[in-house]
């Protein structure tokens, strides 16, 4: 019996991380979700699995009339109508026709948006079609500018259509603080939002400026450049991770510790993994397949003890304890009851649960469980104050 109910758990539990996934998968032709073929809606109408939206009491702001649905992002959120996707506002109504066959989240005012020809363009709030659905690939706009694929290789443009970074890149990456990774002859660097070279492209990898230090890889190893381009950090490391306030993770041979600017350790190596927790002057470490948290100076302030241990949220973070899962606080103080099947991380106030007996719902930051319902089918993290959820019928 026992065997069978494992068996069950992991059944249920792959449902739901795949489905919770499933946002951030990207096809080869682009989309997010994937082109849904015709058995899927019917499958999905013949069970009455339909998506709708919920408010933080658990009140059904708009009712469940979508096959697929995606979270409100600048006040929009994207959803199917008769197997397209088109754009709700939050009562619910149809602002922007459901007429694509895929569609992206809201970005700095524009959504990205696809035809049945597998071109991309962008539209407005108001539904205008802001750039022409001619791109064979684009992404989301981050500080101003959009990537996009011309033939083989990559550029950017502004949010009139122009492309002021011609496509001459092998690959290239988002902006982020006014920079961007870009790819030439299997070579990295850096660009600006005027498409001029801050790093040349010359490493084997590079990430943007953290703290005034980039990290860049030569010879196989790794080191950081200042924005001059000094080496100021020599190539040493087999791994290294980027600044935060002041520190980073490195690995010289099997194990990690933390350096200053300087490149002194402040930790000497002696964990398995060291990466950031999302709480400044934290870090998350692994010793013997347990992790716990480091404060800045090195000092174990949460003793390696879980199985698993999520980034903090909200100043919570998800932790796993042999089968069951929970949350703790910044001190290692467990908040409210360990015993769930999984959790996810804290969004605007709740942290998303999956009960064993109860099914799926919500937490509070004390841990009191809030809207649990055995009538959810599946339901979303929080996102503009509305939640999607998916209902038994």
């Amino acid at each position: 019996m026992r065997n069978s109910c494992s068996i069950l758990y992991l059944f249920v539990f792959s449902l739901f991380f795949f489905q919770s996934c499933e946002e951030d998968y990207t096809n080869n032709s682009g989309t997010e979700n994937g082109e849904r073929s015709d058995a899927y809606y019917e499958m999905m109408d013949k069970q009455g699995r339909k998506w709708g939206y919920m408010d933080t009491n658990g009140k059904v702001v708009i009712k469940p009339d979508f096959f697929d649905s995606k979270n409100f992002s600048e006040g929009l959120a994207a959803v199917t109508k008769k197997k397209k996707w088109g754009f709700i506002d939050k009562s619910g109504k149809l602002v922007i026709p459901a007429k694509y066959k895929n569609v992206w989240s809201f970005s700095e005012g524009l959504a990205r948006v696809q035809n049945e020809n597998d071109l991309m363009g962008f539209v407005d709030k108001s539904g205008k079609e802001v750039i022409p659905l001619s791109l064979i690939e684009a992404a989301d706009f981050h500080d101003g500018l959009a990537k996009f694929k011309e033939g083989d290789s990559e550029g950017f443009m502004d949010q009139t259509g122009n492309k002021v970074i011609p496509a001459t890149y092998q690959k290239a990456w988002n902006f982020k603080n006014g920079q961007a990774r870009v790819q030439l002859e299997g070579k990295y660097g850096l660009i600006d939002t005027k498409g001029n070279l801050i790093l040349p492209i010359k490493y084997q990898r590079v990430s943007v400026f953290q703290n005034g230090l980039a990290r860049v890889k030569e010879n196989g190893l790794f080191g950081y450049v200042d924005e001059a381009g000094n080496m100021v950090i020599p190539p040493k490391f087999r791994s290294a991770k980027d600044f935060l306030n002041g520190i980073a993770p490195v690995k010289e041979d099997a194990l990690f510790g933390l350096i200053d600017k300087s490149g002194k350790y402040v930790l000497e190596p002696r964990y398995g993994q060291i990466v950031e927790t999302g709480l400044e002057g934290h870090w998350r470490i692994e010793s013997n397949g347990k992790y716990g948290i480091i404060n800045e100076k090195g000092k174990e302030v949460i003793v390696p003890k879980y199985d698993q241990l999520y980034s903090f949220s909200e100043g919570l973070a998800g932790f796993k304890r042999r089968d069951n899962w929970g949350f703790i606080d910044p001190d290692g103080n467990e908040v409210g009851p360990t015993k769930y099947f999984l959790v996810w991380d804290f969004k605007e106030g709740f942290g998303r649960i999956f009960d064993k007996s109860k099914g799926m719902g919500f937490v509070k930051p004390n841990g009191a469980q809030h809207l649990m319902n055995r009538r959810y089918k599946d339901v979303r993290d929080f996102s503009e104050g509305f939640a999607r959820v998916q209902w038994r019928f």
